[in-house]
């Protein structure tokens, strides 16, 4: 039978902590541990964890760190403790179903699968539900290795993965967030880069947890902002940030797909087999997607219409959009003809705006 850790990590979250860990305790296949790295809490979150890893029905293993690391950094310490075959990630301030981790378990039964993520619902913070979470693009349930477009990430509360990833985990360190290169990548966007490269992933619509909306959520920001606009200023928001310089956007994620091509190639000489193809795989990938975001930027940094016309005429015929192969859909075709092409002349300068910040494909 599959062994499962839980990978939680705390930070202040003593408003909605006990109702996450008594959901733990609920599930009708329970962990073999529960690991959690507290990142210097302030509040009463250490007492609370305490308490619990002395009553708890499983053992419970709790870290606490010397100096603030951050969610990214924590989540990987937390992973790092884990003991387990299956490592299932977990926020602080959610509400489990009880048949989550026995779904995860399942799926993760079958062969060549390294992750496993699902659907979820929206709660508020009384815990009333607000409506279905369907905010990231749903694949098909089996996902073989190499066709999810490498910039694709569902969100980690939703995950569990195999302990194998783990071993490329001293490359963390090289990755890049593809919103700011300063940045190491996402714990949930580094592993299922990972999975998505070297094995299947498979996905449920089933909806395993309930996610908390609270104002202070670290994930989701752009897609929950705009779910709580209007019709209008939600337009607005999504047409700015599209008619302000896509091009500087996209040379950045053909950078953040050339480090993810390097980390690649440096992981091939630890491995062997059909891991070590799908590394060589998924590296000439990534540099074709780096590609494909260059081309992309220099659509739009063309002078002339004549010119604009030509590159985007260059562009479908290298099969930029043709949705396979870590390509863009035809929607991106549509988009860069009637912004990167008809009204090139018009896009703005550059504005800051954290909270619409996101990947562009």
């Amino acid at each position: 039978m599959t062994t499962i850790s839980v990978a939680l990590t705390t930070y202040n979250g003593e408003r909605f902590l006990q109702q996450q860990l008594d959901s733990i305790v609920a599930q009708t296949r329970r962990p073999d541990e529960l690991v959690v790295s507290d990142d210097q809490s302030t509040d009463k979150t250490w007492a609370i964890l305490t308490h619990f890893a002395k009553t708890a029905p499983f053992p419970v293993r709790l870290n606490r760190n010397d100096a603030r690391l951050g969610f990214r950094a924590n989540f990987m310490r937390a992973l790092s403790m884990c003991s387990f075959d299956l490592l299932v990630l977990c926020d602080q301030d959610d509400v489990w179903h009880p048949d989550k981790l026995a779904a995860a378990a399942a799926a993760m039964e079958q062969p060549d699968v390294l992750l496993f993520f699902h659907n979820a619902w929206l709660i508020d913070p009384t815990g009333a539900r607000i409506g279905p979470a369907d905010i990231f693009e749903l694949p098909a349930a089996n996902n073989p290795p190499l066709t999810l477009h490498a910039f694709f990430s569902p969100f980690g509360f939703t995950m569990a993965c195999s302990r194998s990833l783990l071993q490329f985990s001293d490359l963390w360190e090289r990755s890049t967030d593809p919103i700011d290169r300063n940045f190491r990548a996402p714990h949930d966007q580094w592993l299922f880069f990972l999975a998505a490269v070297f094995g299947t992933v498979v996905y449920s619509d089933q909806r395993l947890t309930d996610y908390r909306r609270h104002g202070n959520n670290v994930s989701l920001a752009h897609a929950l902002r705009l779910r709580g606009m209007g019709l209008l200023p939600r337009v607005r928001t999504e047409w700015l940030y599209w008619l302000t310089k896509p091009q500087d956007r996209f040379r950045m994620l053909a950078t953040v797909a050339r480090d993810r091509a390097m980390i690649l190639a440096e992981s091939q000489g630890r491995l062997n087999g059909v891991w070590r193809d799908r590394a060589i795989a998924g590296e000439h990938r990534c540099l074709q997607l780096a590609s494909r975001f260059d081309g992309r930027a220099e659509l739009y940094d063309c002078g002339s219409l004549t010119s604009r016309i030509g590159r985007l005429i260059a562009l479908y015929r290298q099969g930029t959009y043709d949705g396979s192969c870590w390509g863009f859909k035809p929607s991106a075709l549509v988009k860069d003809a009637v912004l990167g092409v008809l009204l090139r002349p018009f896009l703005l300068q550059p504005f800051v705006d954290h909270g619409a910040a996101r990947p562009v494909l």
